[in-house]
């Protein structure tokens, strides 16, 4: 299997000729996964054994970012190809606009038989997501029904291919996993390797997540300054973050071999990655709201089949919107996505410079108490819209209140160390603000289109920490 799979990418690098059967496509979110908390990428502790395992048979792209800091515009630029500026998909307007093309209408325009699992109601009709999808499962929607053995996404799945998977199509299949995403309660069998006791696992769920709480009451203690999280809390959010994240690798692992029992590796492509990152301190910041970090920003992105080198890492910058013409362009169909947006299996550039923004955070502050969120509160200094210019080396962050902060990713990758912007290079400085003035240009928001007002996404988002 091995060497007829090595001679699938061998083909795909070659660019075999047009008889070739088209490329199914598997896209799998580990929705709120930052990268340097994976063991694929470095992180000391066991997070990932399942991609470490894939990482040799794929390319893992060491320097991937993301759109934006949360799941609605870094989903809307995955599936459009465009940056948030044109899709216009964010805080201020929740609904994808009817006149851009979304990837699912463009594989089944192709021929594609499309499938997607969603565990978040970001991805849903709610927002207009869902489109060009044949069929849809909200595994949102059924969270609080009783659990069947096994993971319920997994069984989604092995059920499409057992009942509705038409083989003589090329398949779609996209799934959002939410286990690393706030509130962090993983399993005991899964955070036993990051806790120093089931006592301390039952201990640190209780009191950073009580019930009904949700992801919603750490950040109102934290950022309200009430009772902010202290020096000793950070570590056991870690503990729990890092149980999650081996909760999610066991089911993407699962998800991945039912696929390849069904859909054949050797003519699938397979991407895994993250939609954002998250912060456990950075900054001082919990959850991945009111910041542009690289905490928030980077993301995890594998990517395995015809055209990808097995074991590269690959350190060029690449965004969430690579994927869209890289998908195209291997399903035959020529993209009509943003021009700035790259086919992964082409060349990369090697000075690109990456935009990502946030807009005014409208929807984060519904997640605080009236006396919390007016003015003259502890939220003050986050009510702002931002925009970030990543290049291979420097990066700017400007926000709407004047306040600009530039950082030296290569001296310091954390961004612990601000650079003083008289001291900046006059070129690297007037280059990342031309870069941010020239693609400011937003789309119109579309008319009303705030949170959904459908119960269930709302009791959904409520859980994830959205909203109250």
């Amino acid at each position: 299997m091995r060497s007829r799979f090595l001679a699938a990418v061998a083909c795909g690098l070659a660019a075999c000729g047009p008889a070739q059967k088209p490329l199914n496509v598997v896209v799998i979110v580990m929705d709120t996964a930052r990268p340097d908390y994976l063991s694929v990428y470095g992180h000391p502790r066991p997070t990932t054994p399942f991609l470490a395992a894939l990482a040799p048979a794929a390319t893992v792209y060491d320097r991937a970012y993301s759109t934006s800091c949360w799941t609605l515009p870094a989903h809307a630029s995955l599936f459009s190809g465009e940056p948030n500026e044109v899709h216009g998909t964010e805080q201020e307007n929740t609904r994808f606009p009817a006149g851009l093309p979304l990837l699912a209408e463009q594989l089944a325009a192709a021929g594609y038989q499309t499938a997607g699992f969603s565990n978040n109601p970001w991805i849903s009709a709610a927002t207009g997501l869902d489109r060009g999808f044949e069929s849809f499962v909200d595994r949102w929607r059924a969270a609080g029904e009783p659990r069947a053995p096994g993971h319920p996404t997994t069984a989604a799945i092995t059920s499409w291919l057992a009942g509705t998977r038409d083989a003589s199509r090329p398949a779609f299949v996209f799934v959002n996993l939410t286990e690393p995403h706030m509130p962090y309660r993983p399993p005991w069998k899964h955070a036993a390797e990051f806790s120093a006791s089931e006592a301390e696992w039952r201990a640190a769920i209780a009191e950073l997540f009580p019930p009904r709480s949700g992801a919603s009451g750490l950040m109102v203690r934290h950022y309200a300054r009430r009772e902010p999280l202290a020096a000793s809390d950070w570590p056991r959010l870690a503990s729990l973050y890092e149980g999650d994240l081996r909760a999610c690798d066991e089911v993407v692992g699962e998800i991945v071999r039912a696929l390849d029992e069904a859909l054949d590796p050797e003519n699938t492509l397979l991407f895994v990655l993250s939609d954002h990152g998250e912060n456990l301190g950075d900054h001082d910041h919990v959850n991945h709201v009111f910041n542009l970090y690289e905490s928030n920003l980077r993301i995890a992105l594998i990517a395995r089949g015809p055209g990808f080198a097995p074991g590269a890492r690959e350190r060029r910058l690449v965004q969430i919107t690579d994927l869209y013409p890289t998908i195209l362009a291997a399903a035959g169909r020529p993209p009509p996505g943003s021009r700035a947006a790259l086919d992964l299996r082409g060349r990369l550039e090697e000075e690109r410079v990456l935009r990502a923004s946030l807009d005014w955070p409208r929807i984060t502050l519904t997640v605080f108490p009236p006396d919390v969120a007016a003015d003259g509160g502890p939220l003050d200094p986050y009510k702002r819209a931002l925009a970030a210019a990543v290049g291979p080396r420097w990066k700017l962050i400007r926000g709407s209140d004047g306040v600009v902060e530039a950082y030296d990713l290569q001296a310091d990758p954390h961004e612990t160390r601000p650079v003083d912007l008289e001291r900046l290079e006059p070129r690297v400085h007037a280059a990342l603000a031309a870069f941010l003035e020239r693609t400011d240009a937003r789309a119109a928001p579309a008319e009303g289109a705030g949170l959904p007002t459908d119960p269930a996404a709302l009791d959904a988002l409520r859980a994830l920490g959205y909203t109250r």
